[in-house]
């Protein structure tokens, strides 16, 4: 059988409804007078932290545990109109959160699913940075490793040990939600005899992204 990845990016304005399309339009949730496809659909909700977990998916927690034609539900559509589904058992749901404490009722949410903690002090997240950006190196250098000693393995050292810093920092101020993940920094342009491209971009992410983010955290 087949697998279809569907990502989806949360945002404040994503309602249980819109995700309900999402569903039934996937073949995730299933008519109850229709058998169930044979394909495998994996639904991946990208940015959970911008929603009420309680919210978008209090309705679906009990069926989504019990997926199988034998424990329909009523699923109120985005147009009004309710109708009886049941999620098939080939259909999985993934989500990620930037989010190191949940409160009330979305704790009741945390209790239905299995979670995978990704710090950015630990593997795999920790090495994540340096291997992305080693093989960006040796993508410009054809296939080579250049020696510890070039300007280039250099600055790209000095972009990891920003990160690391900026980090260990916010950890010791408290504020966890300021953390930066390395998707920030796969961006890093890697010009060998031109560093100060990086210098640019490293104050550009700084301003724009790095500056705002830990303001809000430590003000708030």
């Amino acid at each position: 059988s087949t697998c279809e990845i569907i990502k989806v990016e949360v945002d404040a304005g994503f309602s249980k409804e819109q995700l309900a399309e999402l569903f039934i339009s996937s073949a995730c949730l299933v008519p109850v007078k229709q058998p169930p496809v044979s394909k495998t659909t994996i639904v991946i909700l990208e940015n959970l932290e911008k929603a009420s977990l309680s919210e978008l998916l209090g309705d679906f927690l009990a069926p989504l545990e019990n997926r199988s034609s034998e424990n329909p539900c009523t699923i109120q559509r985005a147009n009004g109109v309710s109708g009886a589904f049941y999620f098939h058992e080939n259909c999985f749901l993934l989500g990620t959160i930037a989010k190191c404490h949940l409160h009330g009722s979305d704790l009741l949410v945390q209790q239905h699913f299995r979670w995978v903690q990704l710090r950015w002090d630990g593997e795999p997240m920790r090495g994540l940075l340096q291997r992305f950006l080693r093989r960006k190196v040796i993508n410009k250098f054809r296939g080579k490793v250049p020696p510890p000693c070039d300007p280039v393995c250099k600055i790209i050292d000095w972009i990891l040990a920003v990160w690391h810093q900026l980090n260990s920092c916010l950890s010791r101020l408290g504020a966890p939600e300021a953390l930066m993940g390395p998707k920030h920094f796969f961006s890093c342009p890697v010009v060998p005899g031109h560093g100060q491209a990086t210098v640019k971009w490293m104050s550009k992410l700084w301003n724009a992204v790095i500056a705002p983010r830990v303001q809000e955290a430590i003000l708030s």
